[in-house]
């Protein structure tokens, strides 16, 4: 049985010999977008590399940091506080490199802690370092108990 072209397309899309790129002027991701906020701009970068240290759940060499208080956690944080934007991003990057609320953890367990639903090898309380209680009370007590929720055994 001989089968003939396929059905022909009567789009414009299909009648166009340009991409949509190309004949509308358009690239991908150039529609109206909304302006970035400091907490999406600032990324976290560590001072001390995680591999000078030792994990704090196994004892192995170090290869990430896993922050005790979370990331997103913080950005909900300096959002909250309605600083002007320098001065919100400038908080952030100080709140998010901030070494008193690092955890050194190996590959191995920073997955467990990355990992919905994979606490093989949890954080508890008692791996997190005595700085880690100054910089909560910084932020306040509202950190504290977070951090005592998330941790408990």
């Amino acid at each position: 049985m001989k089968r003939g072209p396929g059905p022909q397309r009567k789009t414009a899309l299909g009648r166009s010999s340009a991409p949509l790129s190309r004949s509308k002027g358009l690239t991908r991701g150039s529609g109206p977008r909304e302006p970035q906020t400091a907490s999406q701009r600032v990324v976290f970068k560590a001072r001390t590399p995680a591999r000078v240290r030792r994990c704090a759940i196994c004892n192995r060499q170090a290869r990430a940091y896993h922050h005790a208080i979370p990331q997103q956690v913080l950005r909900r944080h300096v959002s909250g506080l309605r600083l002007p934007e320098p001065d919100a991003r400038r908080t952030l990057r100080r709140l998010l490199r901030d070494e008193r609320n690092l955890v050194p953890t190996c590959v191995a367990c920073h997955g467990d802690q990355e990992q919905p639903g994979v606490k093989d090898r949890p954080i508890r309380l008692r791996h997190l370092p005595d700085s880690f209680w100054e910089f909560a009370d910084e932020l306040g007590e509202w950190a504290r108990v977070r951090a005592e929720t998330l941790y408990a055994a």
